[in-house]
């Protein structure tokens, strides 16, 4: 048994067609890139998931995303398909999900710790590639889950491990297909200063 949800805002309107729980079509009234790859996006996925991270997941796919964070509410088209989805969502009779896992990041998951951390020794030579402050050993420390700690204390001063740590998650997000990893600082260099 199918059920259609549809919600309006102004001359927008979406509907999605849910069948055991997810999402079988969705369908809205913008023609632009956005909105084909939202409501691509939104087929499988559970309707509390589409709500949460639909419209994420269409800013981290799109070939121009910028580096570093970007907002749904800085995509006109995304931001109103948001605001539809999740008012679908809330009027809906559909359970709220506690925490979606893509797909990417089930597969990330899967693989044993040496695999990962080859992976992201990959990833860190490509980023740092022609650096000869860079060695894997002394900027990698550990990864678990999907967060990976890294120490930049030998490869970049202090000021500028923010913009660094964004452009190197971007980097290894698109090595690993889009998985959402965190990446952390853990300065040990500073801290065995502090203990001397």
């Amino acid at each position: 048994m199918t059920t259609t949800y549809e919600a309006r805002n102004e001359n927008y309107s979406l509907v999605v067609e849910l069948k055991e729980g997810l999402i079988l079509s969705a369908q809205c009234n913008l023609d632009s890139q956005e909105a084909t790859s939202f409501c691509q996006t939104l087929l499988g996925m559970k309707l509390a998931d589409a709500a949460y991270y639909g419209a994420k997941k269409v800013i981290e796919s799109l070939p121009n995303a910028a580096q570093g964070i970007a907002f749904v509410h800085h995509h006109e088209d995304l931001s109103v398909l948001d605001l539809l989805i999740k008012q679908i969502f809330a009027e809906s009779d559909e359970p709220d999900n506690g925490r979606y896992v893509p797909k990417e990041l089930k597969q990330w998951l899967s693989k044993d710790k040496q695999s990962q951390k080859d992976i992201i020794n990959k990833s860190l030579n490509e980023f740092f590639e022609g650096n000869s402050l860079y060695q894997f050993e002394k900027v990698f420390v550990q990864n678990k889950d999907a967060t990976i700690i890294l120490d930049l204390t030998s490869i970049s001063p202090k000021n500028q491990f923010q913009t660094l740590l964004v452009r190197i998650e971007k980097h290894i997000r698109t090595a690993l297909n889009g998985a959402p990893i965190i990446l952390t600082i853990e300065e040990l260099a500073d801290a065995n200063t502090k203990r001397r």
